[in-house]
């Protein structure tokens, strides 16, 4: 690549997430869609490479799209059933699609563009006049759904898209001309709230990528505030009031926008229009009431690593909101009318670099209103021991258990992604490998966590499950990304990962297991655990896990043949049909030689 610099930063990321022989032009199109994706919702890819390849939707028929993304209520969705869990749980859709097309060019060409957009407007019509690819057709799919449930949106989704090279954007008059004119083609199918196009160039890109990579460091002016006495776990925090033009600041981006990774940490994602936040908005727009927010409302709470007082203004570094998300949203989508006021919203800053204090305060400052179930979930003592038991494997077979969000961003040496596992992926590997349902896996990770909530991070439950489930998913998904062995495309696409997953135990270990808090448990964790520390062995069962799928789709193909095969995944009688095989193959004395 020319640009030496944007290079560098590929480089950066084919490490972090261990990605190996992709062609350079695909690889900047995977590298574009995380920028993108991840600065609109910052824990999209967090650390599963499967994601970034599931929006990576270039190719043949792409129609001039190389990325893909649908948001809803704040989540990144793949599935129905996840748009419906989030309807269900918000009682509410608020959507965003985002569209991207990166080329390493360093050029902005009008065709091109033109191209780009005509396929987005194809996207959105009922009867597209071009042909698409599978990949994109899947978009379409949750497109029509989401268009179905209209009635629960406050308002028209948001539709923008993003145009990425590698060289200078200068506004050219042909190529802005070409942009406006199709971009004004989209805003008359009056589907959208609003209708944005953005063209990237290299700086652009390079920042937005900076920007994600590195800690949060931001100034204010805090005059009006009380320092607090000496408190356990603290090392400094102050209380007081903060104007409102400061905090909006505060919380900006350099895009302009909302900084949605200052939110991590926050239990409640924004909840959009309700009667609390139509009240919020009420008072910021009333002339009359607009000053006396400051006792309306019950303010904000930042958490930082290190503040830096000189006078009046403080610099924070690497923060996060824990309290005041839906204040923050609320003050920020109307900015306008505070550009020139005098208004102050509570401020309480906390300097802390302890976990558990971090976790008590987000706690403590959530209680006034009802919490969904996961958003406290990662908090519970089960999952710091759970941590602790993580970090007690040697550093060469370690992987690591995040369960708070970017919680290994800052470790040096650097922990590449592609060892750390999340809330959501360690939710997903049980539910596969233990509970024998991997066709549960596709759905939001909170509905997931609240349907299982009494057979998941139970007291007494073996840590080496849980251990051994996110050991054999990170081993999988690094055979998906890797080429020698590489798991082939079908089963990434027909999103057999978790299905693969739960056939590995059942041929290596055997269907029964013992009680979740047995010490038997131990044993037949580590039967499993020394086939996935074996090359050899682990290659063989994958080998063997992928026949049984792909022999167990074909017959399930030939029962339902109305069923498409990109939904089986999906399907539990497909997943009582694949354990069925599973076992009767564990069952066969050859076998046992091999992996025992």
């Amino acid at each position: 690549m020319e640009n030496k610099i944007i290079a560098g930063y590929l480089n950066e990321f084919t490490a972090d997430f261990g990605i190996k022989e992709v062609k350079e032009d695909i690889l900047f199109e995977m590298f574009s869609n995380y920028c993108i994706i991840s600065r609109v919702h910052p824990e999209a890819f967090s650390t599963d490479f499967e994601k970034i390849e599931d929006l990576n939707v270039g190719g043949g028929e792409d129609t001039g799209i190389d990325g893909l993304a649908i948001i809803v209520n704040d989540h990144l969705v793949s599935s129905i059933e996840e748009i419906r869990d989030l309807k269900t749980s918000h009682k509410r859709l608020d959507v965003q699609f985002l569209f991207i097309q990166a080329k390493t060019s360093p050029k902005f060409e009008a065709e091109k563009i033109g191209t780009f957009i005509f396929g987005v407007k194809d996207f959105f019509r009922e009867s597209p006049s071009i042909k698409f690819n599978d990949n994109i057709k899947l978009f379409r799919e949750l497109k029509e759904y989401i268009y179905e449930n209209s009635i629960e949106m406050d308002a028209k989704p948001l539709c923008h898209m993003y145009y990425i090279t590698t060289g200078k954007w200068t506004d050219d008059k042909n190529v802005s001309g070409r942009a406006n004119s199709e971009k004004s083609d989209l805003e008359s199918l009056n589907i959208f709230s609003k209708v944005k196009f953005d063209p990237i160039d290299a700086d652009k890109i390079g920042d937005i990528y900076k920007e994600i990579k590195n800690k949060v460091k931001k100034q204010i002016l805090f005059e009006k505030r009380a320092s607090l006495p000496p408190i356990n776990g603290v090392k400094e925090a102050y209380i007081g009031v903060l104007p409102i033009t400061e905090y909006i600041n505060l919380i900006k981006g350099s895009d302009g926008k909302i900084q949605k990774n200052l939110f991590y940490d926050n239990v409640r994602d924004y909840l959009g229009t309700n009667s609390v936040n139509n009240e919020i908005a009420q008072t910021i727009k009333s002339s009359k009431d607009q000053d006396k927010f400051a006792i309306l409302n019950n303010g904000v709470t930042v958490v930082a690593t290190s503040v830096l007082p000189v006078g009046d203004k403080f610099t924070i570094s690497d923060f996060q909101i824990v309290n005041g998300c839906q204040t923050s949203h609320v003050l920020f989508e109307n900015k306008d009318y505070l550009k020139d006021s005098k208004s102050y919203i509570p401020f309480k800053l906390i300097v802390t670099d302890k976990y558990e204090t971090v976790n008590q305060i987000t706690k403590a400052t959530n209680r006034q209103t009802e919490v969904k179930t996961e958003a406290f979930a990662a908090l519970e003592p089960f999952h710091k021991k759970l941590e602790e038991h993580y970090n007690s494997y040697p550093k060469e077979i370690r992987i690591y258990y995040a369960r708070r969000s970017n919680q290994y961003d800052s470790i040096i040496p650097r922990i590449p992604k592609d060892k750390i596992i999340t809330l959501a992926a360690q939710i997903n590997s049980f539910v596969a490998v233990f509970l024998n349902e991997p066709h549960s896996t596709h759905r939001y990770y909170g509905e997931v966590l609240r349907a299982y909530k009494d057979k998941l991070f139970q007291e007494g439950h073996s840590n080496e499950m849980y251990y051994v489930s996110s050991y054999a998913l990170q081993k999988i998904e690094k055979m998906f990304r890797g080429r020698s062995p590489k798991i082939e495309s079908y089963y990434r696409i027909n999103k057999f990962k978790h299905h693969i997953l739960v056939v590995l135990r059942i041929i290596i270990c055997g269907y029964k297991y013992p009680s979740f808090t047995s010490h038997e448990m131990s044993s037949y964790c580590d039967k499993l655990q020394s086939v996935l520390l074996d090359e050899t062995k682990t290659l063989k069962a994958v080998e063997l896990a992928k026949t049984i799928i792909s022999d167990t789709a074909s017959k399930y193909g030939r029962l339902y043949p109305e069923v498409n095969i990109r939904e089986y995944h999906r399907k539990k009688n497909f997943t009582n049909q694949l354990i069925a095989e599973a076992k009767k193959i564990s069952e066969k004395n050859s076998l046992r030689t091999v992996f025992l």
